[in-house]
């Protein structure tokens, strides 16, 4: 079946951010750098690693939108979305960052233009691993039927979260969770989703 779109999730997918986070978080400070990282890695978010050390939400989406560095996509990604796009599939996200924090990174490395929807917390009251953000992706894409499209994303979460919504999960291996459960199809590149 001819897949008519795609939606993705955000850190671990379509950008390697850890580090990122780490210096906007703590721009001075390695050691602090390497325990917000480790912090992450073990499911912290960012929103309250940030509220820990008196960063607040505007704070945080400040800091990001003036940090010199770009959020490091991961390679060919940039290239798949645009190819994907040319194909006239539709694309969107479904992600657990707020939305001002995604939309801030998306708009920084250029992807906002891409994406027809951008589910978040802030717009959709449930949440990873309910069905509900990627129901409401789907539905506003167009009304996609659940088996013609696919959710990539990194996490047993995101997995869940697609089962739950009857879609096809790809799981970026590539990305920061460990092997998910289940059936999945794998992905250790995102220009694999051109295949699909």
């Amino acid at each position: 079946m001819a897949r008519s779109a795609f939606v993705f999730d955000l850190d671990g997918t379509i950008w390697d951010s850890y580090a990122w986070y780490s210096a906007v978080l703590d721009p001075c400070d390695r050691v602090a750098q390497q325990r917000t990282i480790s912090q992450l890695r073990q499911g912290a978010s960012i929103i309250t690693l940030a509220s820990a050390r008196g960063i607040s939400k505007g704070t945080l989406r400040n800091r990001c939108s003036q940090c010199v560095e770009l959020p490091p996509l991961y390679p060919h990604v940039l290239d798949t979305i645009s190819s994907l796009n040319k194909q006239q599939c539709r694309l969107g996200v479904v992600t657990s960052l707020s939305g001002e924090l995604a939309g801030v990174m998306l708009d920084r490395v250029g992807l906002t233009c891409f994406f027809g929807t951008i589910i978040h917390p802030g717009n959709c009251p449930a949440r990873k691993p309910s069905a509900g953000p990627l129901l409401q992706a789907l539905s506003e894409l167009g009304d996609i039927p659940g088996a013609s499209a696919v959710y990539v994303g990194d996490t047993e979460t995101d997995r869940r979260c697609a089962v739950r919504a009857g879609v096809p999960f790809v799981w970026a291996a590539y990305g920061y969770g460990g092997r998910p459960s289940g059936d999945y199809q794998e992905i250790r590149d995102i220009a694999e989703v051109l295949n699909l």
